[in-house]
């Protein structure tokens, strides 16, 4: 059952001016150097428990991690090689989030979205946007700044999302601000116990995009021909009007 998510709108003039602010503080706090994020450190406390037990050597910078030379600045070099790079979970359970930046990453204009300023990557810190609903609030954007120290396993690279190849690091960042909003990174994962199969990656989508994500249930081979057209109409609709689209396969036991 293809999951079709709708892209939510931007953010309101009051969370413009928070992330401005914050953008602000985080420069004047930087100075010369680089960024670090008191409010989420590399700490055993961000991770909500012992590095050791998670599997978390060190914490690297992205470029410590990822270095990119100089025909990849200026040009948004966060994304540069970010086409085609599917994520896998390291040894945090958050397949709930990881499943969805692998949705969200077959758009990269989505994905940038995510995005509210990756600008200030040689100051090291980056800001990012979740949605989440909120029926007391006109704003259900929330602006998440961290800096971008990410734990790392022994073999020097993200102990948790990662990609086979250059071009993941925007979606571990997304992951940190994700942890970060949530409380620490082992939240993740228990969320992706609570979240039931299937949910926890529209949970995921819904977080990311601001979009409302649905479900497109196919008829059976007895339907009409028109119910039978119907839902590939609608997938086609979606790619027209660039929404992000994914499948899901099911496994059933037979006793």
């Amino acid at each position: 059952q293809p999951v079709v998510e709708t892209v939510g709108q931007g953010l309101s003039k009051k969370l413009e001016d928070e992330a401005a602010q914050a953008v602000a503080d985080a420069l004047a706090q930087a100075g010369s150097g680089k960024y670090e994020d008191g409010a989420f450190p590399a700490s055993p406390e961000s991770l909500g428990g012992a590095a050791s037990s998670l599997g978390v050597a060190s914490w690297r910078r992205v470029e410590e991690i990822e270095p990119r030379g100089p025909k990849d600045r200026g040009d948004g070099s966060l994304f540069s090689h970010a086409e085609g790079v599917g994520f896998k979970m390291g040894s945090l359970a958050d397949e709930w989030l990881v499943g969805a930046l692998n949705v969200v990453g077959t758009n990269v204009e989505v994905a940038e979205r995510a995005f509210v300023d990756s600008s200030h990557a040689e100051q090291g810190f980056y800001v990012v946007r979740v949605w989440v609903e909120d029926e007391s609030s006109d704003d259900d954007w929330h602006v998440v700044l961290i800096d971008d120290r990410l734990p790392c396993s022994a073999d020097g690279q993200p102990a948790f999302c990662r990609g086979a190849k250059p071009g993941a690091l925007w979606a571990t960042l997304v992951e940190k601000a994700v942890a970060k909003f949530k409380g620490s990174y082992t939240a993740l994962q228990e969320l992706n116990e609570l979240y039931g199969q299937g949910e926890g990656t529209q949970r995921g989508l819904e977080l990311v995009t601001g979009g409302k994500a649905r479900e497109l249930a196919f008829p059976e081979p007895s339907a009409s021909k028109e119910e039978r057209d119907a839902p590939w109409e609608e997938l086609k609709e979606c790619l027209y009007t660039n929404q992000v689209v994914c499948s899901q396969s099911v496994s059933q036991s037979v006793s």
